[in-house]
């Protein structure tokens, strides 16, 4: 049975459990930031023999999830349910056991070591982080929703300022043009995402600089860069750069 994570013993026995892997670090990030304050995130754990099992993690309707093969899945569908989840996302193996829709699936992938970029991009500051919406979202901060805008300058300040993310760009005419972001991390892992580039400056090797430049502050700092990428081919791209398939993930609509 699934229990919602509340002590320091509980964060403790959570964050060890999902001291690996890509969600891992995810799910990580959030009870760094966040700890457990159910007015962001909140963070369900379920135990068998005295071990973790399983972890479930909810930001406004979308869940993440990372378990083993002992996690009790019958349960984990009904607290998604309760919880009023929308989506479900974790690694493929865990998320094929649930009984909801498939919506998407694709790669995970990691590196030990990456090309050097061509330059490095730059990396943002605190007062930069609104330039970042328009090249991730191809609209201006004044074209967006108010609240959906806040929302995400909200958690992505707060990540930033915890030291859980970090951002890189390159600029032409005092603009931002592409990006890249360690969006989680732990002592071990550093997720990349994030990485879009404007329609006019696309096939320039941006969107492979702001990665590599990403990879490689996640190297120095002694973590494993990683990243989840579509189902689609880019894979390929990824892997140009030193990146190797190193699991599934699958996304379901519940």
């Amino acid at each position: 049975m699934y229990k919602l994570v509340e002590t320091d013993k509980e964060i403790k026995k959570v964050r060890a459990f999902c001291s690996e892997g890509y969600f891992g670090a995810r799910i990580n990030t959030a009870i760094a930031a966040y700890e457990t304050d159910d007015r962001f995130v909140r963070t369900w754990f379920e135990e068998s023999d005295g071990a973790v099992v399983g972890v479930m993690q909810i930001t406004e309707d979308a869940a993440v999830v990372k378990c083993t093969a002992k996690a009790d899945f019958e349960s984990l569908a009904a607290l998604l349910l309760f919880a009023g989840a929308k989506t479900v996302i974790g690694n493929a193996d865990c998320i094929a056991k649930l009984p909801f829709v498939q919506t998407d699936k694709g790669y995970i992938m990691s590196a030990e070591k990456t090309q050097l970029p061509l330059f490095s991009a730059e990396k943002t500051d605190s007062e930069q982080l609104p330039l970042l919406y328009p090249v991730l979202f191809g609209k201006t901060v004044e074209q967006a929703d108010r609240r959906a805008y806040m929302a995400w300058f909200a958690d992505l300040s707060h990540r930033v300022r915890h030291g859980l993310s970090e951002w890189f760009y390159v600029a032409q005419n005092n603009a931002f043009v592409s990006c890249a972001g360690i969006l989680y991390s732990n002592a071990q892992y550093a997720c990349i995402g994030g990485v879009a580039t404007l329609p006019e400056a696309r096939k320039r090797g941006f969107g492979r600089i702001c990665t590599l430049t990403a990879a490689r502050s996640a190297l120095q700092n002694g973590q494993i860069p990683c990243l989840a990428c579509a189902d689609n081919g880019i894979e390929k791209w990824y892997a140009g750069m030193g990146f190797a398939v190193c699991g599934q993930w699958m996304q379901m609509k519940i």
